[in-house]
């Protein structure tokens, strides 16, 4: 679009009188040069944009990884104290399987 802008300020700078001939070129002259600092402005923000959305990725997914660590964690300390109170709770029924077991053995026996 700035290009277009500038050879058309350029075109009408060709077929001026010198006085706008000389403000027509230095429209131009000055509109590329603009034009060309923002480009290289807009190109330098861009980079920068992706740079910190690459490094937000990174911890985005560091962050997420330690969640999960700690997560598994907790959940293997669950597990663990499920198995021990499965494991407790299995020896009171084989005792009390037993012991009734023996009471009626005793009470055939009498």
């Amino acid at each position: 679009m700035e290009d277009l802008f500038i050879d058309t300020a350029r075109k009408v700078a060709r077929r001026s009188g010198e006085k706008a001939k000389v403000v027509l070129n230095d429209l131009a002259d000055h509109s590329k040069k603009t034009t060309s600092v923002l480009r290289g402005k807009a190109f330098n923000a861009g980079e920068s944009a992706a740079e910190r959305l690459k490094e937000a990725g990174k911890q985005a997914t560091k962050a997420s990884t330690e969640a999960v660590g700690k997560a598994a964690d907790v959940m293997a300390e669950e597990a663990k104290q499920l198995g021990k109170k499965s494991l407790a709770l299995a020896k009171g029924a084989m005792s009390g399987m037993l012991k009734g077991a023996k009471e009626a053995l005793k009470k055939e026996e009498e």
